[in-house]
């Protein structure tokens, strides 16, 4: 979707443009040419794009655990060290810390990869 495609690849102007329409489905799945396959909001948290990630969080639609094709938005953006993100993501009402992604949970991810900050956010 454009929606997806423009929070991939970090274009916050143009993702503001898109969620000020009302037809617009902030929740619509899509895919990369590298094969991630998720919301706007998992492929923003996937790669660090905090403007966007804050954008689509105030979206009154917004489903903050979709599942993308490696896990929710919390566990990617903790597995790869997304410190700010992490914490967008906690301070949303909505947001499942114990959602598993492919099989493990945000905390887990954040350990295994050794972001020691992260960790701390999610205990």
């Amino acid at each position: 979707t454009p929606l997806f495609v423009a929070a991939f690849k970090g274009h916050g102007e143009i993702v503001q443009q898109l969620l000020a329409h009302s037809a617009i489905d902030v929740n619509a799945e899509g895919k990369s040419y590298r094969g991630e396959t998720g919301t706007p909001l998992f492929v923003a948290a996937l790669k660090g794009h905090g403007e966007i990630v804050q954008q689509l969080l105030a979206h009154s639609a917004i489903d903050v655990n979709a599942k993308g094709n490696s896990g929710t938005p919390l566990f990617v953006a903790a597995l790869k060290g997304h410190a700010e993100i992490v914490q967008q993501l906690l301070a949303h009402s909505a947001i499942d810390v114990n959602a598993k992604g492919d099989s493990d949970t945000p905390l887990f991810g954040a350990a295994l990869n050794g972001h020691a900050e992260i960790v701390q956010q999610l205990l």
